[in-house]
């Protein structure tokens, strides 16, 4: 059903993988949304087209809220892949920033997450099933980064930490 609105909707003829995006959201679970994000990204290699694609599909009305918001995080993570394949044989600083790349999109899609479904779980948000439209997925796009930046700013101590710990010196090096 999701697919065939999909394909009947005429703004949507470029798309083109909407098999993989209905199994993502047929699937159980907000994991499996969260992942088809990432790997849209990982396609696309630029969370702003991929979001771009999830705004032209919430024109059909089958993307729920409650369903664009997992997909945003894990577009979010999908944008470290550029990043990762890029710092392949780079040097050290170049494989810890990507790292710490990785880290704040992770670190902050998990407290992002567990934080709106706590919020969620509380007061019952109405939206959670009704169809997202464009301007909720960029303003749940923008918000959550940042909100991610405002939370991670002082923990850049932290994420530096981590990647050191990732990423470590090499024996001749110390």
């Amino acid at each position: 059903q999701f697919l065939d609105r999909v394909i009947a909707h005429s703004a949507l003829g470029w798309v083109g993988c909407a098999n993989e995006l209905n199994a993502a959201y047929a699937a159980d679970g907000y994991a499996r949304i969260k992942g088809a994000g990432a790997l849209l990204t990982t396609v696309m290699q630029s969370s702003s087209a991929s979001v771009g694609v999830l705004q032209a599909l919430s024109s059909t009305g089958a993307i729920t809220f409650g369903n664009a918001v997992p997909m945003i995080m894990g577009q979010n993570i999908g944008s470290c892949t550029t990043a990762l394949l890029s710092s392949v044989g780079a040097n050290k600083s170049a494989r810890r920033t990507a790292m710490v790349h990785l880290y704040f999109n992770v670190i902050g899609s998990v407290v992002f997450l567990v934080l709106f479904y706590t919020l969620n779980s509380i007061f019952h948000f109405s939206m959670m099933g009704e169809p997202v439209d464009r301007v909720r997925i960029a303003l749940v796009h923008t918000g959550f980064n940042l909100a991610a930046t405002a939370f991670m700013l002082p923990l850049s101590g932290f994420l530096e930490k981590l990647a050191n710990w990732t990423i470590p010196d090499s024996a001749a090096e110390q």
